[in-house]
């Protein structure tokens, strides 16, 4: 019961500049409420920028068993804005700063992630 339309642009007039964005419809007794994301990325040659904005959540919670568990959130006054930064230091070393900010009504959450990746 899911409706979707979407759009990419990729290197805007050879800018660097990348949109994408998205629409999901939901219908029906059960469905998930209508999302929406949208994403503009630069790409300054090693170092890549990206910031989004979307109403919903998507994460990773830990059970008490220490599983971890992939979770969505979505509510009507559900916003998410992120911010990343990856910076390709040589062809096996990486480096990422992930921001994002979670807002609903009355509570706000602030993540951030420092990322070292190591390619073999």
């Amino acid at each position: 019961h899911t409706t979707g339309f979407g759009f990419s642009v990729g290197d805007i007039l050879r800018s660097g500049i990348s949109l994408y964005g998205n629409y999901n419809l939901n219908r029906g007794n059960a469905s998930e409420a209508d999302t929406y994301y949208l994403s503009a990325g630069r790409n300054f040659g090693r170092l890549s920028w990206s910031l989004s904005y979307a109403n919903f959540y998507n994460g990773v919670r830990f059970d008490a068993n220490g599983t971890p568990q992939v979770i969505r959130i979505e509510m009507p006054d559900q916003q998410t804005f992120s911010s990343d930064w990856f910076l390709a230091l040589s062809r096996a070393l990486a480096f990422a700063l992930d921001y994002s900010y979670l807002r609903q009504s009355g509570y706000g959450e602030h993540q951030f992630f420092v990322r070292l990746i190591l390619r073999r």
